[in-house]
């Protein structure tokens, strides 16, 4: 079974740096949410982030709607909450 976060060679994947300021710029370039492990400094990327397909949200020329704003907020919410939990879990 897959882990919920990505592996720390997944994001090197990703990203192609080791450092974890330089992959937390890349990703915030990507526009991919990471959280920075503060008792190991090293980026935590929920894995559903990336696996999800990218055409389920608007391109930048096309209107958002004010129901997906709000949709995606709350999907963004229920991702740090997810990975609040993970951290909380992994002491």
């Amino acid at each position: 079974m897959d882990s919920i976060v990505l592996t720390t060679d997944e994001i090197y994947e990703l990203t192609h740096y080791r450092r974890a300021a330089e992959q937390m710029r890349a990703l915030a370039a990507m526009g991919i949410p990471a959280y920075l492990r503060k008792h190991d400094n090293t980026v935590c990327v929920l894995r559903a982030v990336v696996t999800t397909a990218p055409n389920r949200l608007p391109t930048q020329s096309e209107p958002m709607l004010k129901s997906t704003r709000k949709r995606l907020e709350l999907e963004a919410a229920q991702v740090k909450e997810v990975a609040a939990s993970v951290r909380k879990a992994r002491g």
